[in-house]
């Protein structure tokens, strides 16, 4: 069953899942509405994307589940990735692939000229911006360095939701 949210033709909420995979609003999955942002948004389906991609989409999707205490991805001594519940789609709505959802398709436009960052004091790429996210939003003390490959995988799967924006004015800080 689904239903629309308040931003009707943005976003299509459908099957609830647990709290701990909350990656909308009402504990439901968050879906881009392909019909409505197909003139700016090439909607691909993730199924077909390289495996980094899918792997991308599964850590911020479902990133207690997969990077979380109980999740199946650790470093190498054994700590998890994340230390809460919440996942990256919690703030970045639809894995960010929406307008006014703190969209990530135009985070490596955004981050490629290494911008300043006032509040932290110093310039910061995309991985230093997941960095932030893992420090600040997973609640952890040890955070992916940037050739971790759950770093790449995610810098990948965002690349790829960047690939996606067919319409200039859709793309970079803006």
């Amino acid at each position: 069953m689904k239903k629309t949210t308040a931003w009707a033709g943005v976003l299509t909420l459908m099957a609830p899942l647990a709290l701990a995979d909350n990656l909308g609003f009402d504990g439901a999955i968050v879906e881009p509405d392909c019909d409505t942002m197909g003139a700016w948004y090439n909607c691909r389906k993730i199924k077909t994307a390289p495996a980094n991609v899918r792997r991308g989409y599964e850590y911020i999707h479902h990133t207690s589940r997969t990077l979380g205490p109980d999740g199946n991805k650790k470093f190498p001594d054994g700590t998890p990735y994340a230390t809460t519940t919440t996942a990256c789609s919690s703030c970045h709505f639809t894995g960010g692939q929406v307008p006014f959802g703190t969209p990530m398709y135009q985070s490596p436009d955004k981050y490629a000229g290494r911008p300043y960052f006032r509040p932290l004091n110093y310039n910061r790429d995309l991985e230093d911006s997941i960095i932030d996210c893992f420090r600040n939003c997973m609640n952890t003390a040890q955070t992916p360095t940037k050739q971790d490959p759950v770093m790449r995988d995610m810098v990948a799967y965002i690349q790829w939701l960047a690939d996606g924006v067919t319409d200039p004015a859709m793309q970079g800080a803006g």
